[in-house]
């Protein structure tokens, strides 16, 4: 009987050891499964915020692309205006070159007549 004893005492110990593995490896299992889920969780916040991010750089580069264009046309128009300007600037040297060509043709004609009067008398 003693041996009968001692076998299922060690038996009950086997069992409990395995219990306690078993119950080891399930705490295990629940803390990876829970583990998996925090992942999981943590990936769908990651694939919205990048779904969102790009979307806002497709917004600013079609913002970039819209001030890009716009900067094109007022370079352009920069441009035609620098030349309007040139074109401006020389027509005012032109006309000033005439006006006074037209001044000092006149004051000869004046200084030519006054001369004349002068001999005459």
């Amino acid at each position: 009987l003693n041996r009968a004893e001692e076998d299922l005492k060690v038996v009950s110990e086997e069992m409990l050891n395995l219990e306690d593995k078993y119950e080891l490896g399930q705490n295990s299992l629940i803390r990876k499964d829970s583990e998996l889920r925090k992942n999981r969780t943590t990936l769908r916040e990651t694939q919205a915020f990048l779904s969102t991010t790009a979307e806002s750089l497709r917004q600013v580069k079609e913002e970039r692309d819209l001030i890009h264009d716009k900067l094109g046309i007022t370079s352009e128009s920069l441009s035609k205006l620098e030349e309007e300007r040139r074109s401006i600037r020389k027509l005012g040297r032109v006309a000033w070159n005439l006006s006074r060509d037209k001044i000092r043709k006149r004051y000869q004609g004046l200084k030519e007549r006054f001369t004349n009067d002068n001999d005459i008398e």
